[in-house]
């Protein structure tokens, strides 16, 4: 246990120091950034980094892949996670423009990619065989899969909705000054653009692992929580004030959450009776 603290200590500074890279590649290449942290903020960012580098360190502890191939799949979750699905609801919602939301998908890349390839190997997880990827489609044909997609999807946006109605009052007056789209295009952002992303982030993490139903609806629900919700809305920034930021950090941690260990429960096939595994290979 004391080395795996240990190992997520050094990653979380490894984290520090690649984002301060990423961030000055991206003003080389898009120009300076018009916008900072508040003063003060770097302790924030610092505890944000242990909750993010934990959260990925147990999903590699826990993987049954290895090298290169765990890496990468470890940097598409990061990315996926923390900034893809965030990126496009604050540009969606007009938290920031299209220069920035190119500036941030880019600083996301430039992190996620060599810190899960440095974390890879402070996990002592750079060697060693892969074994076989957990099958998704096992748990039935592709009627089966077709509907608990459709009702992944639109459990996605009942969380979304029910989530935000809960924190309205603690919003209201921030959003409310903004150009916000209609009701019914937020719902299509929510089904049709960051709920399947969602799905398939949650595809990708539980199949990277063994474990029941449960196990895996724990891992996935602890991720997407973690990564998307607690550690980017822990670090203080010039688009939210702390009231709004504060009200997203529960609503999107508990929500996602929620979300993330449904999903994982419905998408895993439940385990095949012995009885049938046998008549099977009979």
């Amino acid at each position: 246990m004391l080395g795996f603290v240990w190992r997520v200590l050094a990653a979380s500074v490894v984290l520090l120091v690649i984002q301060g890279l990423a961030s000055g590649l991206a003003s080389a290449l898009l120009g300076p950034s018009g916008v900072a942290l508040p003063p003060g903020s770097l302790g924030w960012v610092a505890l944000s980094n242990l909750v993010t580098a934990a959260a990925l360190a147990w999903l590699a502890k826990r993987s049954r892949l290895s090298g290169s191939r765990l890496a990468g799949w470890l940097a598409l979750l990061f990315f996926g996670i923390s900034t893809l699905n965030n990126m496009i609801e604050a540009l969606f919602f007009h938290v920031f423009g299209a220069r920035d939301f190119a500036r941030y998908l880019l600083q996301g890349a430039l992190t996620a990619i060599p810190f899960s390839f440095v974390l890879v190997a402070l996990m002592g997880r750079m060697r060693g065989t892969s074994s076989g990827m957990a099958s998704a489609a096992s748990g039935g044909g592709a009627g089966s899969w077709a509907w608990r997609l459709v009702v992944a999807d639109l459990l996605y946006l009942a969380c979304y909705l029910g989530a935000g109605s809960v924190i309205y009052p603690w919003v209201r007056e921030f959003y409310e000054s903004r150009n916000l789209p209609a009701q019914v295009w937020i719902a299509a952002m929510q089904l049709l653009c960051r709920g399947p992303i969602f799905i398939a982030l949650t595809l990708l993490a539980i199949r990277m692992i063994d474990g029941d139903r449960w196990e895996k609806a724990v891992v996935a629900g602890t991720t997407l929580s973690l990564v998307g919700g607690v550690a980017p809305l822990l670090i203080p920034n010039p688009y939210l004030p702390d009231t709004v930021r504060w009200a997203h950090f529960f609503e999107v941690g508990i929500s996602n959450f929620i979300y993330g260990a449904a999903i994982a429960w419905l998408l895993t096939p439940p385990p095949r009776p012995v009885a049938a595994l046998a008549g099977s290979s009979a």
